[in-house]
């Protein structure tokens, strides 16, 4: 494959299909933006809802607490019969500041029709709050 070390790299060198290449997410012509938010304190609310005969890419998530009181909040994903199915990120803190937390996908992620993103927050004072972008198709 050649030198391994860049700092012995003399002139130019090509470069396989798989290394030092950004990736860039375009959204495909025929598709549709999705840019959703909300919060939750003491409770379990939607983000965003899958529209029927449509797949979300997701690219970007975002969640954010603010702890005014000790306690877990999360990030969700639901299927259809509102079944818990994973998560996408979960936060357990003491009273204290808020903190943020990005969840970039390099490939997106493809979450079904109906399925939801969902935002739980485990008590009154811990807000919990989230962010998500991508494209449906």
């Amino acid at each position: 494959m050649g030198e391994v070390n860049q700092f012995k790299w003399v002139g130019v060198r090509p470069v396989t299909p798989y290394e030092g290449i950004p990736v860039f997410q375009y959204i495909p012509e025929n598709a549709t933006k999705v840019v959703a938010y909300n919060y939750a304190e003491d409770e379990r609310v939607d983000v965003y809802v899958v529209p029927a005969g449509k797949t979300l890419f997701l690219t970007l998530a975002i969640f954010m607490v603010n702890a005014a009181s000790g306690g877990y909040g999360n990030l969700h994903v639901r299927d259809d019969t509102d079944t818990f199915r994973y998560c996408l990120a979960v936060v357990r803190k003491p009273s204290s500041d808020g903190d943020t937390y990005p969840i970039p996908f390099i490939l997106p992620l493809e979450i079904p029709e109906n399925w939801k993103i969902c935002l739980f927050s485990s008590t009154s004072n811990f807000f919990s709050y989230g962010f998500v972008w991508g494209y449906l198709l």
